[in-house]
């Protein structure tokens, strides 16, 4: 298995947790394993004594267990990840930062912030791959050991008397790691025929829509240079301006070239190209590079809890510059689209299974709001989509509900209703909303479309807006906002009034986008049963689906069982709390993930 390497030496810190009247974490010992042997009897001593095994991004470590062939020990044994701890204590909105300059929840950096006397322990380590583990290479690891131990125990302390309900979440998080940690080792299937004949596909349409462009004098130069595509646009063709970047030059970005193509036929042909060339690029060709080197499977690692809302992104390389390795592909950004789906298949044997939470994030909304419209129409047999179809449109909701399949003009309108739904409850403007519509659902809307759908939305759901602006009084007063199962999200003061839409907005939106990672979390335990009695794996996650493969035999059998126990998940348990609504999954079943097919129970 081809990770990148941290030398023959790996690191485990082991302690006994328990909420102590000190709140304090008892260490027991730490220390680094140098063969595969001892490390056996390490994983059996922390099983037999019940003791957690602490680690820093421990998934990794996880994983290599499970490669060496510890994976039914280590589904057994508890973990305990420093670096989600300190995530679910000290986590801030940065959507308005690049990622570089965003808050860094690395070991390095923790022992840089609490132990700063030990900052830089491993400047004069060289991680070389020796016949011997170095000793110097052996030290360091104990270090990181013993700082891990060390700054974990004194976070979850914190963690316990700041907030004992995000402890406990975080706990429950961290009871995801072995799954998580399997799908690094088996990583996915890819159907590499499939893919080589969707590439040559997608190269001659590319081809043909290049030649159309360079016949007006539009060359694969000026496509591939913002600067020269910008001078085509506003000073050649005279377009009027659609957006700017963050440093005030006039946008060809996504959102422009949609706004233009409407103005100029060669726009369009230029927003398709680089469409359909970034499509290629990430979820083909990445694909197919990822497959060559893993020998058949692409590994889009999963990083717990990367985003501030506690939602996973997946990273596609290792190494940078000539070194770059690609590894997986950007599984959290692929599109709807089945063509692109396909490439990825179930093992020889075995069928995908997917359990997506039925509109997940309107009904948590609905649940945060208390709006009484919102709340019916959760109920079983309502379609909140074709409600809001019904609201804004000539056909009633009965007729949208029943048509929505058969009717094109019925389909249209619930699909508005959709894109009303599922974009206005996160204070969205009109101008945004029509963006979103033309970009993300290829709608042909114009600004009066999304007014009528906007004023309908508030009209219909008054208790959305009243929920907004007690969730920024209530951030405001307590310098955070939380989500019903105890995940917070932390405000500094002082950026209010530089940064105060972004931070109102994020006030708005974390306890649903937060509330809906805690549940995949939650998921993902209960799911574990279900795994272990029909011989499954957890596949990967996405949205608001949770994907896991089974031997084809029981596929039908576990797809139902899994249904049983996500429609019945112990939130009052887990979190203190009870839903006033039900809070449902969907089951789809497949041999590859682009034709899944609904199974109805």
């Amino acid at each position: 298995m081809p990770w990148s390497d941290k030398g023959h030496v790996i690191s485990y810190a082991v302690s006994r947790w328990g909420r102590h009247t000190d709140g304090n974490m008892k260490r027991v010992y730490a220390d680094a394993y140098t063969d595969i042997d001892s490390l056996g009897d390490f994983l059996t001593k922390a099983e037999l004594d019940n003791r957690p095994i602490v680690g820093w991004n421990v998934c990794f470590d996880v994983a290599w267990l499970i490669a060496m062939g510890y994976e039914e020990q280590v589904k057994r044994i508890k973990w305990l990840d420093g670096m989600i701890i300190w995530r679910m204590l000290e986590r801030y909105p940065e959507s308005d930062k690049a990622a570089a300059h965003r808050k860094r929840y690395g070991l390095k950096d923790a022992v840089a912030g609490f132990m700063a006397d030990r900052a830089g322990y491993d400047d004069d380590v060289t991680f070389e791959i020796n016949q011997t583990p170095d000793p110097d290479l052996l030290d360091y690891n104990k270090q990181d050991a013993q700082f891990t131990l060390a700054i974990a125990s004194r976070l979850f302390s914190r963690l316990l008397r700041e907030n004992p309900r995000g402890a406990h979440l975080a706990l429950l998080t961290c009871s995801s790691i072995p799954e998580v940690a399997g799908h690094y080792v088996r990583g996915l299937h890819v159907d590499t025929e499939y893919g080589l004949q969707l590439r040559e596909s997608l190269t001659n349409q590319l081809d043909d829509l290049l030649a159309r462009l360079e016949s007006v004098g539009i060359t694969s130069d000026v496509l591939a240079s913002p600067t020269k595509l910008r001078n085509e646009l506003y000073e050649a063709r005279g377009l009027p301006v659609k957006g700017r970047t963050p440093k005030g030059e006039p946008s060809t970005d996504k959102a422009a070239l949609h706004a233009l193509a409407d103005l100029d036929p060669d726009v369009a042909t230029i927003k398709t190209y680089r469409e359909l060339g970034n499509l290629r690029t990430k979820f083909v060709d990445n694909v197919l590079e990822s497959a060559q080197y893993n020998g058949g499977t692409t590994h889009p690692t999963m990083n717990l809890c990367s985003t501030y809302t506690g939602r996973a992104t997946f990273s596609s390389s290792v190494g940078k510059g000539k070194a770059k390795v690609q590894t997986g592909f950007a599984i959290h950004q692929m599109k709807r689209a089945k063509e692109y789906r396909r490439m990825i298949t179930a093992p020889p044997g075995h069928t995908i299974i997917e359990w997506d939470a039925a509109g997940q994030e309107y009904r948590w909304m609905a649940i945060v709001s208390g709006d009484a419209t919102m709340l019916q129409l959760c109920e079983p047999g309502e379609d909140p989509h074709a409600y809001m179809a019904g609201e804004m449109s000539t056909m009633t909701y009965e007729y949208v509900l029943d048509n929505k399949d058969d009717d094109p003009e019925a389909s249209s309108a619930r699909t508005a209703g959709k894109v009303g739904n599922l974009s206005c409850q996160y204070r969205i403007g009109k101008e945004s909303l029509l963006r979103t519509a033309r970009v993300q659902y290829g709608l042909d809307w114009t600004m009066a479309d999304s007014t009528r759908v906007y004023n309908t939305y508030h009209k219909t759901y008054p208790g959305v807006r009243k929920y907004w602006n007690k969730q920024i009084r209530l951030c405001r007063s307590k310098g955070y906002v939380e989500t019903l199962a105890g995940r917070r999200v932390l405000f500094k003061p002082d950026q209010w009034r530089k940064q105060q839409w972004m931070y109102e907005s994020a006030a708005v939106n974390f306890p649903v986008q937060g509330i809906g990672a805690d549940q995949k979390y939650l998921a993902i335990a209960v799911l574990k049963s279900v795994l272990k009695k029909y011989n499954g794996h957890f596949y990967f996650e996405l949205h608001d689906g949770i994907y896991a493969v089974f031997p084809d035999a029981v596929a039908e059998k576990a797809a139902r069982a899994g249904k049983f126990v996500l429609d019945r998940m112990p939130y009052q348990r887990a979190w203190g709390f009870t839903p006033p609504i039900p809070l449902p999954f969907d089951i789809k079943l497949g041999k590859n993930w682009g034709d899944m097919k609904e199974l109805r129970v």
